[in-house]
């Protein structure tokens, strides 16, 4: 916009043509309007539009200058509008979205790699030990928009009881495991919550006993229900106060809307 002004302003007593008034002068740019003197007498235009199609400035290196600003212009709505597009599409596949079972995520990670995922924005599947796909990163294929991740830590030597939950967040929108070959699960712009070590809550504690394991093991990554990831963000949300208290609660609200789960605000 403000190329545009600049440009017009340098426009004032410059000739143009117009293809059914002739030659004029430019008198004023007030706006978006400008007004052009012809023999006939003054004609107000929409600027820049009409020196796409009405106006020609004599001068070629002026004329040169204000396509190069409307092309410009014109780039950046054209992105704007293929954001809108993309934004559309993405709530359309959600909305048509086949929600699978046991498509939430606990992560097992130690303290550092925890605080790297979640400062980088995405959580590692790990890798397969053996077999074809040895040393390829894992697939997540049960992980979509709907997924919650849960980035959990366990001090050597400890129960897997003690397991604490120190971050936690949404799948990034348009993201499909299926299609995901890096082992990386992105995650969402705006749900996702790192804990302080006060605000841990030991996850297996919110869950249903038959879904909690004996073990890890050498996974990376192990599939939850989503009636006990619910009750993870509820819990989790419980516990926190101020700004991370709302976002959780909106966290929560997002939740219950992907997975088409009704949800009560309190």
């Amino acid at each position: 916009m403000e190329q545009l002004r600049t440009a017009g302003e340098s426009l004032i007593g410059q000739t143009v043509k117009h293809r059914a008034f002739g030659s004029g002068v430019i008198e004023e740019l007030s706006g978006n309007i400008v007004t052009v003197n012809f023999k006939k007498g003054d004609k107000k235009f929409i600027y820049p539009d009409a020196f796409e199609t009405f106006l020609k400035l004599e001068d070629e290196e002026s004329m040169a200058k204000i396509c190069k600003i409307m092309d410009a212009r014109e780039k950046r709505i054209e992105a704007k509008r293929n954001e809108v597009r993309k934004r559309e599409e993405t709530s359309r596949k959600i909305r048509s979205l086949k929600i699978v079972p046991n498509s939430h995520t606990v992560f097992s990670m130690d303290e550092q790699e925890l605080q790297e995922s979640f400062s980088r924005g995405w959580a590692f599947t790990g890798r397969y030990m053996s077999g074809f796909s040895e040393g390829n990163a894992r697939t997540a294929g049960r992980i979509k928009p709907n997924s919650l991740c849960l980035l959990t830590v366990l001090e050597e030597g400890q129960p897997e009881s003690e397991r604490e939950l120190r971050a936690l967040y949404m799948a990034k929108e348009d993201f499909y495991g299926e299609t995901c070959y890096d082992g990386q699960i992105e995650a969402h712009e705006k749900y996702r919550i790192l804990l302080t070590p006060e605000e841990s809550i030991k996850i297996w504690d919110c869950v249903s006993e038959n879904e909690i394991p004996k073990r890890f093991g050498g996974l990376h990554f192990r599939y939850i229900s989503e009636s006990a990831a619910k009750n993870i963000l509820e819990t989790v949300k419980n516990g926190l106060s101020g700004d991370k208290q709302k976002l959780a609660e909106e966290m929560c609200e997002y939740y219950c809307k992907v997975n088409r789960l009704p949800y009560e605000k309190k």
